[in-house]
């Protein structure tokens, strides 16, 4: 759970440390790669002086809870995994795809299944999504400066109900694209 907060959060482009005394592999090679900072220590309140957000993500629900007290009382983001009533923020499965992107929440009632419901619809309708979205960037960016703001919405509010196949197969698409 911790390596895949972890890696989004490096996604992200935050700046990461990891309060532990055991790293799976795949945080330790971060470590040792420095793509975050690694204390080897129980948790202790003067970890969050400086801090902006906080995720607790032990398998202790005494030290998440004690995490999460400290941090509201800090005025600290906190989510603690698994127990939404000891969070401030939640965090969405994010599901990315070719520059689209969705995000699943089950408001925390079922992180599990908001990750489930994630890779269905990777698997399902936003990979149609992506690559319908890819032809139509295309075709925006060809007529980005050519035509008015109307005749641009109408444009692309026509290619948008289109298929995939539809939109490969479309004139007006062929005359944009070649």
């Amino acid at each position: 759970m911790a390596q895949r907060k972890v890696a989004s959060l490096l996604k992200a482009g935050a700046a990461v440390t990891v309060v532990s005394t055991v790293l799976s592999p795949r945080l330790r090679r971060y470590s040792e790669a420095r793509k975050i900072c690694y204390i080897n220590s129980r948790y202790k309140q003067k970890f969050l002086k400086g801090v902006f957000l906080v995720i607790a993500a032990t398998d202790d629900v005494e030290i998440n809870s004690r995490i999460f007290f400290d941090a509201e009382k800090k005025g600290i983001l906190i989510n603690c995994v698994d127990a939404p009533a000891q969070s401030n923020f939640i965090v969405p499965a994010v599901c990315e795809n070719k520059g689209l992107i969705f995000s699943v929440s089950t408001s925390g009632k079922a992180p599990g299944f908001a990750r489930k419901i994630k890779q269905d619809l990777k698997e399902g309708p936003v990979a149609d999504y992506s690559l319908r979205l890819e032809i139509i960037h295309r075709v925006r960016r060809k007529i980005k400066h050519s035509y008015s703001l109307r005749e641009k919405k109408k444009i692309i509010s026509r290619l948008s109900e289109l298929s995939y196949e539809q939109l490969l197969s479309d004139p007006e698409v062929k005359k944009f694209l070649t």
